[in-house]
């Protein structure tokens, strides 16, 4: 999920604990994978996060693709890219990520790299924390280049965290890290904010097995 969309309600650009929840359920009643019905012994996955300019996949772009090939619970391989998007960084944006223009100005455009993603996406399941919005942006973009649709079954961590925390309020990435005891060693980047969303998964999925 994109650093804008985690963010506290009183944080700048944020999507907000409302829309996370309408993002959320949106996403489940277009099916994603209830908590207990992935069977994760037989798990073959793409763990992924985006980092974006914003939270509009028709205005705004990515800028950094994190994903992690998971088979049988363990990760097989990683792509992780940043993305050069054609447009200055908000301030509030370089700040949140840590991501700057000039990291950026030097690397590929997503035009560039997209169908590579969309390779290495496949039909697989693809888990992430308010999966939908990161969905959403690869859809955006699966139009844009006149690719597969990306139609691939979602696990939501969000969701999960919601089922198995009903009575907390907040349930970012950070949020559920802190409840489950999972140190972050880096955040707002994609491909470890992905990594993180599959340690949750791993605790979440065996919290919910033993239930």
């Amino acid at each position: 999920m994109s650093t804008t969309s985690q963010q506290a309600q009183q944080e700048p650009v944020q999507q907000g604990e409302q829309q996370a929840q309408l993002s959320g359920l949106a996403a489940d009643e277009l099916g994603n994978i209830a908590p207990k019905s992935l069977d994760w012994s037989d798990a073959d996955l793409i763990a992924l996060d985006l980092e974006t300019t914003g939270l509009k996949p028709e205005e705004c772009e990515i800028i950094d693709i994190g994903m992690a090939k998971v088979i049988d619970g363990k990760i097989v391989d990683e792509y992780s890219q940043l993305i050069y998007p054609g447009v200055n960084l908000a301030p509030v944006i370089v700040q949140l990520t840590h991501i700057s223009d000039s990291d950026l100005v030097n690397q590929p455009t997503l035009g560039e790299v997209f169908p590579t993603v969309r390779k290495l996406l496949g039909n697989r399941p693809l888990l992430g924390h308010n999966v939908s919005f990161d969905q959403s942006f690869l859809q955006a973009a699966a139009e844009r280049f006149l690719l597969p649709s990306v139609t691939n079954k979602l696990i939501d961590t969000m969701l999960i965290s919601r089922d198995k925390f009903p009575q907390e309020r907040r349930h970012r990435l950070q949020d559920v890290m802190i409840r489950l005891g999972i140190t972050r060693v880096e955040k707002h980047r994609a491909l470890s904010d992905a990594k993180d969303t599959l340690d949750v998964y791993n605790l979440l999925e065996a919290m919910l097995q033993a239930r």
